[in-house]
């Protein structure tokens, strides 16, 4: 049977799927534990904040002479105010990311002899078949992996009279003669 000279589908990211990608394509843990590392930046760039901001209320402190009656109260106070801060900040930060993540805009993926392609509003990656590192299919998408990333085509996107399995069975035939 002759192979189709390509296939292009349209599809919206979901973020539970993205996250099965990772697992079924065994991405190495320092890149699927990049919400740790984030985590660790963000506690490591909080307390150089906080601290920064001890040094200068101290030295307000200090300058305005303020007595030592007011100095238990203006120095854990400032802090009070600045940690609330932090947490409005961090919240509002996660309240976009979540937002963008669920509002994703359409994906348009391109599979052909010479590789695949996701693009988006967002991003576009073009990717040969030699970067493919291997091709997972599982029941809800089909998962390619390249080279530390992964990315999947939803099984809902496969345009119809596709059978998934035909589709995995072709882009692994594309991979193989690229190889």
């Amino acid at each position: 049977m002759a192979l189709p000279d390509r296939f292009q589908m349209q599809f919206k990211d979901d973020p539970k799927l993205v996250a099965k990608y990772m697992r079924v394509a065994k991405i190495p843990a320092f890149v699927s534990k990049r919400r740790f590392l984030l985590t660790a930046t963000v506690f490591v760039q909080a307390l150089l904040m906080v601290f920064g901001f001890i040094l200068v209320t101290v030295a307000v402190v200090n300058l305005l002479e303020i007595g030592e009656a007011y100095r238990g109260v203006v120095i854990p106070s400032a802090l009070l105010l600045f940690a609330a801060g932090l947490w409005l900040s961090r919240y509002a930060l996660r309240e976009e990311a979540s937002d963008s993540l669920l509002n994703r805009s359409a994906v348009t993926f391109t599979a052909d002899a010479t590789g695949i392609r996701f693009q988006s509003v967002h991003h576009e990656w073009n990717v040969t078949w030699h970067a493919v590192d291997a091709i997972f299919p599982i029941r809800e998408a089909t998962v390619f992996r390249m080279a530390g990333i992964c990315a999947g085509v939803p099984a809902s996107a496969m345009p119809e009279g596709l059978e998934k399995r035909e589709f995995e069975r072709i882009c692994q035939a594309w991979r193989d003669a690229a190889q």
